[in-house]
């Protein structure tokens, strides 16, 4: 490691695609220096598990994942704010990093998610690590959400899914790195939807649903996310819990809710450098961690080259 500056690395969420961050860290710190990490959803599930020291073994826990047992992120929740339960997310993390809180990590994380009580983007360097990342991970109406002391929290990504100008004057340079739910989420409907006419219903509710989107104001937003929950809650009761019908929903929620995390204003505000990840899985393909992982060391060996760090 050649360079004494230090960096600091936003990391975005982006489902599936988020296991590209794992590449990335592990390209990047043979040559730079990293010192502090902010992150949301997926990107806040990697920050957490490399500064508690446990990168490896969140690797080879996605590499693990497969069809038959991905749906352990995808258990029907007992509440009626969510049709999957955050508390797998929450598991799934603490199985990982332990019962470690932030302000205990080796390298400073700090981990974004939506208030959508109070509308407002908040930050975390103090709590449960495993709980916190739940809450920056819990996508609205798809997971419940995630209440710590008077906040209704859901994924970081609903108001800005690459707040770097967190690490602002905590290090020399920001990089951040987007994989993928901001800017590059699949707009098209779900080929699902398409296919099976059977889910007809399903597609009638989510059009009711889209129109609750609003186009701008974190206040309207809070409003209409707590609509859309409402709305997606009645989604529970008209459905078998089986596989396609969870990948189904599961694929048709974030594909309209890409009205919701499209960059505003303040994306990756203050960033030095911006890092794309360019890979063919998608935010569905937990079971292609390793091609995820390996297209992130391939954007972070090239970003490294372009700017001269070798």
């Amino acid at each position: 490691m050649k360079n004494k500056e230090t960096f600091g690395l936003c990391l975005s969420g982006g489902g599936a695609r988020g296991a590209s961050h794992i590449g990335i860290i592990k390209e990047l710190e043979k040559h730079i220096k990293i010192t502090h990490f902010c992150g949301v959803s997926a990107g806040a599930i990697v920050a957490v598990s490399y500064a508690s020291g446990n990168l490896n073994k969140l690797e080879r826990k996605v590499n693990k994942i497969n069809g038959r047992n991905v749906n352990q992120f995808f258990k029907f929740a007992r509440s009626i704010e969510g049709l999957f339960s955050s508390e797998s997310i929450e598991a799934f993390v603490e199985n990982i990093v332990g019962d470690i809180k932030l302000q205990d990590l080796k390298t400073p994380v700090v981990v974004a998610a939506s208030d959508i009580k109070h509308g407002k983007l908040v930050y975390f360097k103090r709590g449960k690590a495993a709980k916190v990342t739940a809450a920056s991970s819990a996508v609205p109406g798809l997971f419940t959400p995630v209440r710590i002391s008077n906040m209704i929290l859901v994924d970081g990504g609903l108001y800005n899914n690459m707040p770097s100008k967190v690490l602002k004057g905590k290090v020399d340079h920001i990089i951040s790195v987007n994989v993928g739910l901001s800017g590059e989420l699949i707009r098209a409907e779900s080929k699902f939807i398409k296919r099976l006419e059977a889910l007809k219903e399903l597609r009638k509710d989510l059009k009711e649903i889209k129109e609750l989107v609003p186009k701008n104001k974190a206040d309207r937003k809070a409003r209409n996310s707590k609509r859309i929950i409402e709305r997606i809650k009645k989604l529970r009761t008209k459905f078998d819990e089986d596989k396609e019908t969870r990948k189904l929903i599961y694929n048709s929620v974030v594909t309209f809710l890409s009205d919701f995390v499209n960059p505003n204003p303040d994306f990756a505000d203050g960033t030095d450098y911006l890092i794309n990840v360019h890979t063919k899985v998608s935010h569905l393909d937990f079971g292609h961690a390793k091609l995820a992982i390996e297209d992130g060391r391939k954007a972070a060996r090239k970003f490294l080259k372009e700017n001269n760090f070798l």
